[in-house]
């Protein structure tokens, strides 16, 4: 998958935005995706498996391990810190945080949406973890 290259610095949500914060399970950068998994804890989310693709939002802080981490659950216009392509849909990629095009997905990979760009820069956040494993 092409991931997008996202810049942590340049993440930010708008004032829209609905957000939540938990622990961080590991090391969570700032537009990575994240679910929730079985500790309670927040982690990197990723394609490969059903548990991991269960998407619940996009980090808004960087975080350690056992710190608090942000993330925007829903958001009209959320700065991704990247460059992405308006009008394309995007979601978790095979990359343990990373988002890409869903054009991107591979067989076997669970379908999970991020939202839909709607300029270069930002996303209309919306995260839903289908479940779906088109083999």
């Amino acid at each position: 998958m092409a991931d997008i290259t996202i810049t942590a610095a340049n993440v930010q949500q708008s004032t829209a935005s609905i957000d939540t914060r938990g622990t961080a399970a590991e090391a969570i950068n700032a537009g990575q995706c994240v679910y929730v998994n079985s500790s309670g804890l927040i982690a990197l989310a990723d394609a490969s498996a059903s548990a991991t693709a269960a998407v619940v939002g996009v980090a808004i802080n960087t975080a350690a391990a056992g710190q608090k981490v942000s993330y925007s659950t829903k958001d009209s216009l959320f700065t991704i810190g990247g460059t992405v392509v308006a009008r394309e849909s995007y979601v978790v990629s095979a990359t343990a945080g990373g988002i890409a095009p869903a054009s991107d997905l591979l067989t076997g990979e669970y379908i999970s949406s991020i939202g839909v760009a709607i300029s270069t820069t930002e996303i209309y956040l919306n995260p839903y973890a289908t479940g779906a494993n088109p083999a």
